[in-house]
């Protein structure tokens, strides 16, 4: 580079960092002026500054209601695989020892004591005894657990993680039993081969250990929202196991999986079950019920079978009417049941086709659907990435559809599978994001060159996620990318996630760079009037982020300092705001084709304070039946809109 090429870079970085200090001052925020289309450079320079936070957050302990009921003996005691479920298991959540090595190190004591699941760098996990704990990328997490069992009456012991980040290795009694990487899929090892023999109280004592490493940011894997430097739109990065840890008992012969199909118009069901160890002749039996009816029944010898349903029992799932049927599935040999399992189905189909007026819409069993959702971001002052219980799990969803909302975006993060669970019986639709890694591009730039390693370790994940996340009939739409962050191949992602499930909406990259493929046109819209493209021939318009009007709430904040996209200065001012947002600017758009919305956010997250909820769930920020009020208007016009009738 020259001499005057340094110079124009020297003076250009002195002056949008000049700029940036000053709409800093006055409360305005850089990412507002990017985020929608049209970026220049100066306001692509601001981003990624924006993104860095400018003076240090000092951290508070906040906690929420769930977490001063929590049992620490009984921790997350609900079956955590319910589209899979067995009668015998054994919860291994609870008081663990750990320590944090050098990579090259293996501990010679555990001295220290961790409440798994949560992670270790959060509250509730007690590791910290008040204070933050960090895990450097240089650094290895090691847990150690000792327990009893008392009999082993099985010739297969699966030992189950939710959900661990990152890089998972597993010895049980000192035997070396296997390794995982990925940060949101769960996984398993059958350690019965490394189980100590019993003794003559006919019990044994048995240890697991587990290292972990996480490289954060400072690697390629995905990783969400996390980061080593948290503030703004980014979080206090967690490290090691965040889900629950559980035995499971077995035969040499199980159910592996169970993989559903419905047929809406022939009211039928096709259920598929992956069967490990299969002998000649076993044979699989499969019911469907209603309230504990049976409506359907077969047996099968290859593990597929398709049940019709009494037409008159069927009722589509839909958020108005979230009906699930039940499975009871046993694999039988020579009159005798090897293994069962209970399961569930819905019935419901998504599309996108066209209106009468030949605009693409989101059409849920026949009927088009204007999609209303919150960003969701699932993090907890005191869990961080794990809720502190199953019911407050439950609360953000109970909530989000209280407030009028029938969908959720869960934006970045993969989330255990009682969440998706919920969703299902609770009656809402969610759009799944493909959580983040690796570099980013910005809007007008072409897409990453990943490294071989990288792009491996995406495809697998992503796999992976919708491998186990395809069960859950609330899932509506994968989004593969978000921003440009970790954005490469971007058409060949999407047809690769359109082949591997067919039956759901692929969202083109959600926001900034669109490469005209995918289900969806999806924009970002902060800080300016909201609007859409010209319609399109193949795909939907939608609005993948809007909003983020922020409130602040000091005594409900984790952090000293905030951020939002726009801030506003009262409840009131912020109800003002969000009506007029979607009354004035969103609902004239119906008609041009919007066909979807997502409002920034559910939840305040640390420094950020964009949610209708504060971070400790405590205050809703504008009355529920307000929020609802406003989005009835919506979902009325939009009614009026496909069917051929508008009020204006």
């Amino acid at each position: 580079m020259d001499l005057i090429a340094r110079l124009v870079v020297i003076v250009s970085v002195f002056f949008s960092t000049l700029v940036l200090l000053i709409l800093w001052y006055f409360g305005i925020n850089p990412v507002s002026l990017t985020a929608s289309a049209g970026v220049a450079s100066t306001g692509a320079y601001l981003l990624l500054f924006a993104n860095t936070p400018l003076r240090a957050n000092a951290y508070r302990l906040l906690k929420t209601r769930w977490s001063n009921t929590l049992d620490h003996t009984n921790v997350h005691k609900e079956y955590p695989r319910p589209q899979l479920e067995r009668e015998h298991w054994i919860n291994l959540n609870g008081e663990w020892h750990y320590e944090v090595t050098s990579l090259t190190q293996k501990p010679d004591n555990f001295a220290n004591k961790v409440l798994v699941p949560f992670p270790i760098e959060s509250l509730l996990s007690g590791a910290g005894k008040g204070e933050k704990v960090r895990i450097s990328p240089k650094q290895k997490l090691w847990y150690r657990r000792r327990f009893r069992l008392e009999q082993q009456d099985f010739d297969t012991l699966l030992l189950h993680f939710g959900g661990v980040d990152w890089e998972t290795e597993v010895w049980v009694n000192s035997q070396y039993v296997g390794k995982h990487q990925g940060g949101h899929d769960a996984f398993y090892f059958d350690i019965a081969p490394f189980l100590n023999p019993t003794n003559d109280s006919g019990n044994s004592e048995q240890e697991i250990l587990i290292s972990v490493w996480d490289p954060s940011n400072k690697g390629p894997q995905p990783r969400g929202k996390q980061i080593n430097r948290p503030g703004n739109i980014y979080y206090t990065p967690v490290t090691g196991i965040w889900q629950t840890v559980w035995l499971e008992p077995l035969s040499s012969t199980y159910i592996k999986k169970v993989n559903i199909e419905s047929d809406i118009d022939a009211k039928t069901v096709t259920v598929s079950i992956d069967t490990e160890s299969p002998l000649s002749g076993d044979e699989i039996e499969i019911k469907a019920l209603k309230d504990n009816l049976v409506l359907a029944s077969g047996k099968t010898s290859d593990g597929l079978i398709k049940l019709a349903l009494p037409h008159d029992e069927v009722t589509l799932w839909s958020p108005d009417t979230p009906q699930l049927y039940q499975l009871h599935i046993s694999i039988n040999r020579n009159d005798k049941k090897i293994d069962s399992a209970t399961s569930y189905f819905a019935l419901r189909r998504i599309e996108k086709k066209k209106d009468s007026k030949c605009i693409n819409r989101l059409f849920l069993n026949g009927q088009a659907v204007f999609q209303m959702g919150l960003l969701d971001q699932g993090w907890w002052p005191d869990g961080l990435y794990t809720a502190p219980s199953d019911e407050a799990l439950k609360y953000d969803i109970e909530m989000t559809k209280a407030m009028g909302f029938n969908m959720i975006r869960k934006h970045v993060k993969v989330e255990p599978a009682r969440w998706y669970f919920h969703c299902d019986k609770i009656g809402i639709l969610v759009w799944q994001d493909m959580p983040t890694g690796d570099r980013s591009i910005l809007p007008r730039q072409k897409d990453i060159k990943r490294s071989g390693e990288s792009a491996a370790i995406f495809h697998r994940e992503l796999e992976a996620m919708i491998g186990q996340l395809a069960f859950f009939q609330c899932i509506v739409c994968w989004v593969p990318f978000n921003e440009g962050w970790g954005q490469f191949n971007t058409n060949e992602v999407l047809q690769k996630v359109k082949k591997l499930d067919p039956s759901r909406l692929v969202d083109g990259p959600s926001g900034w760079v669109d490469r005209g493929q995918g289900d969806m046109h999806d924009y970002h819209i902060y800080g300016r009037r909201l609007f859409v493209g010209e319609r399109e021939q193949n795909r939907a318009l939608v609005i993948g982020e809007l909003g983020g009007f922020g409130y602040r709430l000091k005594e409900h904040m984790a952090v000293t300092n905030s951020w939002s996209y726009n801030n506003s200065k009262s409840p009131e001012h912020l109800y003002q705001r969000y009506s007029a947002l979607f009354e004035d600017q969103l609902i004239p758009l119906l008609k041009e084709g919007l066909a979807a919305a997502v409002y920034t956010q559910t939840t305040d997250i640390e420094s950020e304070i964009n949610g209708l909820l504060t971070y400790d769930r405590e205050v809703c920020k504008v009355p529920v039946d307000k929020i609802n009020a406003v989005h009835q208007k919506v979902y009325a016009e939009f009614n009026l809109c496909t069917s051929g009738q508008t009020n204006g």
